[in-house]
């Protein structure tokens, strides 16, 4: 069951912890609809390593979108702020770049 949820990660030199979490987003009971991962001007390649790791869909099926924003923000809450405006979901959920969830998370939400 896909769960109509966006799931935001802003990052910024987050390698490799961000590869970690998006596989956490990736492997919720209740998967997200889309990822949006937020690059806040990284410069250790870590948007890059998603991309290649996880591709433009993620999860068992290609069933979650994964998309990547570049840009320079400034600042966490800024690159979250440009996160949520480019998401589609009807919510959103905040998940920091080195920060894990349970796979449960998402369905206890």
């Amino acid at each position: 069951m896909r769960f109509d949820v966006s799931v935001v990660i802003p990052v910024k030199d987050g390698m490799p912890d961000v590869v970690d979490a998006v596989r956490s987003a990736i492997g919720q009971s209740h998967p997200p609809r889309e990822i949006v991962l937020v690059d806040d001007g990284s410069a250790d390649g870590g948007a890059d390593q998603v991309e290649r790791a996880f591709g433009e869909r993620a999860g068992p099926r290609g069933e979650i979108r994964l998309r990547v924003l570049r840009g320079r923000f400034g600042s966490a809450g800024a690159a979250r702020n440009a996160g949520w405006r480019a998401a589609t979901g009807e919510w959103i959920a905040f998940l920091d770049a080195d920060d894990l969830w349970f796979e449960g998370k998402l369905a206890t939400a």
